[in-house]
């Protein structure tokens, strides 16, 4: 027998998961910044199984390189090929106002789940929002 969830409860469940994001949000936002005012372009930590690691899209920009090959017996840590990626990917089909500054990777069990982290100001989001509106983006 399936036991259905109730509206109110449902509703609780809902408010909680993104008040948790919303406060995870914040702490990687403040995280990045303080490594960004450390200047530390890149962190790995690794324990029992899990992997957590920090590229920064400065770090990538600044260093292009080309993407490693994800294949053969060893590896390479995901964010050694995702960030590359990704950084490219962004710059080509992302307006620069949209200011794209980290990516944070968790690599547990064969399975890698991301972050991308960024900013824009209000005017950014206006100029982004004319850029859309514009006759290259219909």
């Amino acid at each position: 027998m399936k036991k259905e969830i109730s509206t109110i409860s449902r509703g609780m469940i809902v408010k909680n998961n993104v008040d948790s994001m919303i406060a995870a949000a914040d702490v990687i936002r403040k995280c990045r910044d303080t490594l960004d005012r450390l200047n530390c372009m890149d962190s790995l930590s690794e324990e029992e199984g899990v992997e957590i690691q920090y590229t920064s899209f400065r770090c990538v920009e600044k260093e292009p390189s080309p993407l490693p090959p994800i294949c053969g017996e060893t590896h390479p840590l995901p964010g050694n090929s995702l960030a590359p990626a990704l950084a490219r990917l962004l710059r080509k089909s992302i307006p620069q106002a949209l200011q794209m500054q980290g990516l944070t990777m968790k690599t547990q069990d064969n399975r890698c789940h991301f972050c991308i982290s960024g900013s824009f100001s209000l005017s950014d989001l206006q100029t982004l929002a004319a850029d859309l509106e514009g006759p290259s983006h219909l």
